[in-house]
């Protein structure tokens, strides 16, 4: 995937502020030199600030910069190349620093408060609150404005929403936040939005009873549970994510995208509903969640109600669709399935605590990780060089500037003189920048063969409940399909979701694999599919 390109605002300590009453100033340098300058990668909000800013952003000059800088940086110093470097910068921070927003991190609510009830100024120029996104928010920091500057951004993010609809106030402080994601803008797809598919079963749980008089106690009990079958997820069309996978400059095409938008997230799997509609459905037409009949041919995604946030806040599909193109706000994709699954993964503690291991057991589990630390460390010049390249390693192909992308000196040496690693001193420092890992892997982070893959809950079930037939799926409870795992012969998997908590979290899959399932779910080579009639979400302690 294409590199997201970052930009910088101010980001102040509330403790700061508070010194200096809320009234700084500062020049760009300063902030530098403060620690007070942070980067944010590209998101929908700063498009449609650059947009309001009617400030084009040339990718190829702000890349012959960088370029020019690195070489004038190689070259003997001397006043012409400092003088140089500081024109570069200069003109880099005029494409990439927003003085329109600060990020404020608040070391105590108290100052908050008074930041909202006093106002905020910065560098002569009065701030407002704008935004809060969830990962902001537990991080206690909140994203400030430009009072001026706000009066046109604000009504853009609200984006004509009917303000008279019910929401939950904390709710909508994350929804409202989605447009400031990092992401990679993407084709806006024709879509349509269904109702949320949810049912009732009675489960068999283990129940915490909470007496008055007397201990906790479990106990199992019969009970209806309420699912949503596929919460958070959608629907494209395989022509679809081809289209995507060519805006995010992939050279393969991801089964499953997590997307972001107004009011909008979740994820995206690529799944052929045309060919279902063919095949299986009576008829091309289905009905929207504002009751709306839709024609499959003419729409790219299917979402769901759980992705679309405030739905109810628009008279209908058309509505919506309409306001975002008014304002101007498109979709973007901050992560999409890899082209290929890493074979190994490092485990945490939690992982291994489930476990009832013998000493013999043990010694077994240790080995690979062990391997791996004495070959990188004194055995093997190509596990040496592997590790000191980092995730440049892991490219299909290299750039032609791809050694000056790595900052170690010395695995530019060791793949300049290989004889360089039977020099004590080198593999000396090799093990020393290992002292990390062998301290994580003496609590538990171990090598295991495996990865991390998406869960995915059964797409055909999914086009089963939007065409209105039976909702059975492809696969019957405690049954799963995993491409990856398919391909090595294997069937039966342990699966955790991060971060493990407790025993009960730990869930025995079982792989299936027939004609049908490789017919509808061939294309989907990551992820783990799942049935939607078990309880793996209960398992996992949710699914996000």
């Amino acid at each position: 995937m294409k590199k997201l390109q970052q930009y910088r605002i101010f980001k102040f300590d509330s403790d700061r502020l508070k010194d200096v009453n809320n009234n700084v100033h500062l020049t760009l340098q300063e902030g530098y030199a403060n620690g007070e300058v942070v980067s944010l990668g590209e998101s929908e909000l700063i498009r449609i600030i650059n947009r309001l800013k009617e400030k084009d952003i040339s990718y190829s000059r702000l890349g012959d910069l960088l370029k020019e800088r690195r070489l004038i940086k190689k070259l003997p110093s001397s006043r012409d190349n400092r003088k140089r470097i500081i024109e570069i910068n200069k003109e880099i921070d005029d494409f990439i620093f927003i003085p329109e927003i600060v990020n404020i991190y608040f070391t105590d609510p108290r100052h908050y408060r008074k930041i909202i009830k006093d106002g905020l100024t910065v560098n002569g120029k009065e701030y407002e609150r704008l935004l809060a996104g969830s990962g902001m928010t537990r991080r206690s920091t909140i994203q400030f404005v430009e009072k001026e500057f706000a009066k046109k951004l604000k009504p853009i993010l609200e984006n004509d929403r009917d303000k008279s609809a019910p929401l939950v106030d904390s709710k909508f402080n994350a929804y409202y936040a989605l447009v400031s994601s990092a992401g990679h803008s993407v084709t806006t797809p024709r879509f349509c939005v269904v109702p949320d598919y949810e049912f009732t079963r009675d489960r068999l749980v283990d129940y915490v009873a909470e007496p008055e008089d007397g201990d906790d106690y479990v106990e199992e009990r019969l009970m209806p549970i309420t699912t949503n079958a596929f919460d958070g997820q959608g629907i494209i069309s395989l022509k679809m994510a081809e289209q995507w996978a060519e805006d995010l400059d992939l050279d393969y095409i991801p089964n499953s995208f997590c997307i972001r938008g107004a009011y909008l997230k979740g994820q995206a799997v690529a799944f052929d509903f045309h060919r279902f509609a063919e095949e299986l459905a009576d008829s091309f037409i289905i009905t929207d969640a504002w009751g709306d009949k839709v024609d499959v041919r003419e729409v790219d995604c299917i979402l769901t109600t759980s992705q679309l946030k405030l739905w109810k806040s628009y008279g209908s599909c058309k509505e919506y669709q309409n306001a975002c193109e008014k304002n101007g706000i498109g979709w973007s994709i901050s992560r999409a399935t890899p082209k290929k699954e890493k074979n190994y993964f490092y485990s945490s503690y939690q992982l291994l605590q489930v476990l009832d291991l013998t000493k013999e057991e043990i010694e077994n589990m240790c080995r690979p990780t062990i391997d791996w630390i004495s070959k990188v460390s004194t055995g093997d010049v190509d596990y040496a060089m592997l590790y000191l390249m980092g995730s440049v390693a892991d490219r299909d192909t290299l750039e032609q500037d791809w050694f000056d992308e790595i900052n170690d000196s010395n695995i530019k040496a060791l793949m300049l003189n290989h004889d360089l690693f039977g020099d004590a001193y080198f593999r000396k420092n090799v093990y020393h920048s290992l002292n990390k890992k062998i301290k994580e892997s003496r609590m538990g982070k171990l090598l295991f063969p495996g990865n991390w893959q998406v869960a995915i809950s059964d797409p055909y079930a999914f086009c089963e409940y939007v065409f209105g037939k039976e909702v059975k799926g492809l696969l019957d409870e405690y049954e799963h399909y995993c491409q990856y795992w398919n391909d090595r012969d294997i069937n039966k998997v342990a699966v955790g979701r991060s971060p493990l908590t407790w025993k009960s979290e730990m869930n025995i899959m079982n792989l299936k694999s027939n004609a049908d399932l490789d017919k509808w779910f061939g294309h989907i080579r990551s992820g783990i599919i799942m049935n939607i009639h078990g309880v793996d979400t209960m398992l996992f302690s949710d699914s996000d």
